[in-house]
């Protein structure tokens, strides 16, 4: 006779589960009990909302990916240590429950963050929101302005060597008004041009003509081209130095912003709903208790001498001798 496991497994752990219906039911309802004890006794908290606006940029076009990665880098800084640290220093709200409490919410794709703070003191819930928020957008601002910043200076620097450059270009090419050299530089061609036309024309003097084309048509060439090469230089780092200009403007407005009490606002502080925390947490240990009663059983099982024998004699199977085999095993 054999015992397999598929057909008979399922039906051996709903008989042995039946006569614990004991256990089963006490662990969840004492882990109930005991959980919505506490829930009772934990005293009542609040919640407060700020809400921050991340400024100085536009949530369309090729931009809404910038103000993405500034949202995403403010709800990272909120809950750093740095944060809990200055906020918890400044409301005196400690610092775990600081880091336990604070929470964000970002409104759709916008650049429109809600920051809440849920605590066991009324009057602290919203100072909080509204020191870690600003502390968040202030670290956040400084650390862009302090980069935006680097790269102004950078392109300043890059700005200065161009205009070295371009001065060096000048002296080398006798080059001082390049829209004049330009004109000049045509009409120059063009009486040249005539002249070996002339000189065809004639018959005489046509090789010296040529050369005399060939030999200013290649100066005009390498001079405006090496004028030209950094006068290009000058206008590219230009329009960075006036790009990374106005980053730092934004940075600096954005960082002023964060640094001004009225500009960031909490609501009220509301207290949370008692009977929804208390059913959660009577519902969460319900659940768990549960589980670790189905554990408890499964090891008890376990730990027993010859549950398979046992499993066979109420199955009206004769006992075997050997080593103890789960419930369900294949034993042939």
């Amino acid at each position: 006779m054999q015992v397999k496991a598929n057909g008979v497994e399922l039906r051996d752990w709903t008989r042995v589960m039946g006569r614990r219906l004991t256990l089963l039911a006490v662990i969840p309802i004492v882990a109930m009990l005991v959980a919505g004890v506490l829930a009772v006794l934990e005293p009542q908290t609040y919640r407060a909302t700020a809400t921050v606006i991340v400024p100085g940029q536009t949530t369309s076009g090729p931009v809404s990916s910038a103000v993405s990665q500034f949202v995403a880098d403010f709800e990272g800084a909120i809950t750093s240590d740095g944060v809990a640290q200055v906020t918890s220093v400044a409301t005196g709200e400690p610092k775990s429950a600081i880091s336990g409490g604070i929470s964000t919410k970002r409104e759709g794709s916008s650049g429109v963050v809600e920051v809440s703070y849920t605590g066991t003191i009324a009057d602290r819930v919203g100072p909080v929101a509204v020191t870690a928020a600003r502390t968040a957008l202030a670290q956040i601002a400084q650390i862009k302005l302090d980069v935006d910043q680097a790269q102004l200076d950078s392109a300043n620097e890059a700005y200065d060597q161009a205009q070295t450059d371009l001065q060096t270009a000048g002296e080398a090419t006798g080059i001082v008004d390049f829209t004049a050299f330009q004109q000049v530089a045509q009409n120059r061609l063009t009486d040249l041009s005539d002249a070996l036309g002339t000189a065809k024309e004639t018959g005489r003097g046509v090789a010296e003509a040529q050369n005399r084309l060939d030999e200013a048509s290649a100066s005009f060439t390498d001079r405006q081209a090496t004028y030209q090469a950094a006068l290009d230089r000058l206008n590219e780092v230009k329009d960075a130095r006036t790009f990374f200009a106005g980053e730092v403007l934004d940075s600096q407005g954005i960082l002023k912003q964060a640094q001004e009490n009225t500009r960031v606002e909490a609501s009220p502080p509301r207290a949370t709903d008692r009977l929804t925390f208390v059913i959660r947490r009577v519902v969460f240990a319900g659940a768990f208790g549960l589980l670790l009663a189905i554990a408890l059983i499964v090891l008890m099982e376990f730990l027993r001498p010859s549950p398979l024998n046992r499993i066979r004699r109420e199955a009206g199977l004769p006992s075997e001798r050997g080593p103890r085999h789960a419930p369900g095993q294949y034993v042939g």
